[in-house]
């Protein structure tokens, strides 16, 4: 076999059996007789010696209603095979007649099949090789094209920062839900979408999505608010805009709620906030804050031309609205009781606030949770 110290992963046998007659090796099991391995002289002996203890008994003598697991004998086909790895006849040998064969020798392997084995482990060998450089050589090609997609993913998201966020070290830039002024108000025709976003910090600490971080956002049927869904990684959640969507810099400021992918466990609480300014192209940037980060989490992003929302049903914001609105307290009790052994099964409620786009506008500003959406 040639050298693998640094390729341990590879299995040390890929290749199936070969075989010559009824003869097959492996790499694993050695020289078999119709598919049953030589056994080694220590073992079979004590094969040989085996007895049948017949059933367990009770104190009267009589076989238990229930037996135990009770010790059995090999077959018939595993002494005909070790007769003829011991080189002794076996045709049509019964159980008993091979075991007095195999007993009445020394079990000494002849030169014969020896010489059998040596030529099947050759070619075994041979192929089991060829097919280990194969699977060294598809799992080095995978690897460098996973670095290179990985080299290509950093480069694209240290491009994007440079252009959307520009080269501000993180602590420079503004603090979540005051983002700096670019004197453009959003353009709510454009707003819905899909957009990939990149955030440093959270890719520096926690494994993030493969394909970036997927940022939905979509204007509501009465272009009131703006709803999104997200996935950061280790947290994901949905968001609702809390203030006018006319500002003149383009910005907008948000409450999120969602949960921990690691402990599933829900947040809701009033310091989940965030802003998003919308910039030309379909660019974004802005920060959020989760309790598990110390400071803002900030992002940039650009609304993807190939991914598009379907909103004409409304399902998607629907969707969003309910999801955001079951994450309040009475339900994070529920879940926590639910956790421990015995907690009983419940059915999530939703606190659902008047002006949501989907039920009758009787309040203006107000919120279930006693804000106003002019911000927390």
């Amino acid at each position: 076999m040639f050298g693998l110290a640094h390729d341990d992963w590879v299995p040390a046998c890929l290749a199936p059996a070969v075989r010559s007659g009824i003869y097959t090796y492996h790499g694993r099991t050695g020289l078999a007789v119709n598919g049953v391995p030589r056994c080694p002289k220590t073992q079979l002996l004590e094969h040989l010696a085996f007895v049948d203890p017949g059933p367990a008994l009770t104190k009267k003598g009589k076989p238990r209603v229930r037996q135990p697991p009770r010790p059995q004998d090999q077959s018939v086909e595993f002494y005909r095979a070790q007769m003829v790895h011991y080189g002794l006849a076996s045709q049509n040998a019964t159980r008993e007649a091979a075991k007095v064969a195999l007993g009445a020798t020394k079990l000494a392997v002849p030169n014969a099949l020896l010489e059998i084995e040596a030529k099947l482990k050759k070619l075994y060998d041979a192929e089991n090789d060829k097919m280990r450089r194969a699977a060294i050589d598809k799992q080095r090609a995978e690897e460098a094209a996973e670095d290179a997609r990985r080299k290509k993913r950093d480069r694209d998201e240290e491009d994007l920062i440079k252009n959307v966020l520009g080269d501000q070290p993180p602590g420079k830039r503004a603090k979540a839900g005051k983002p700096k002024a670019s004197n453009r108000p959003i353009n709510l025709d454009t707003v819905s979408g899909v957009y990939t976003l990149v955030a440093p910090k959270v890719a520096s600490n926690w494994e993030t999505p493969y394909d970036g971080i997927i940022f939905k956002l979509a204007l509501s049927p009465k272009r009131s608010h703006i709803w999104g869904s997200f996935d950061f990684g280790p947290f994901e959640g949905t968001l609702r805009s809390t203030s006018s969507l006319t500002a003149p810099d383009g910005t907008i400021r948000f409450h999120w709620r969602g949960r921990d992918t690691g402990s599933g466990e829900s947040t809701y609480g009033p310091d989940n906030v965030g802003s998003i300014q919308f910039l030309p192209g379909g660019k974004i940037k802005g920060e959020l804050v989760w309790d598990c980060c110390s400071g803002a989490i900030a992002f940039a992003g650009v609304r993807n031309s190939e991914k598009t929302l379907n909103t004409e049903d409304e399902d998607d914001v629907r969707g969003w609205k309910d999801e955001y609105w079951r994450l309040n307290e009475e339900n994070y009790e529920h879940e926590s009781r639910a956790r421990w052994p015995g907690g009983r099964s419940y059915s999530p409620s939703g606190s659902r606030e008047p002006n949501s786009d989907t039920e009758e506008e009787n309040s203006d500003n107000q919120s279930a949770d006693g804000y106003e959406d002019c911000g927390f």
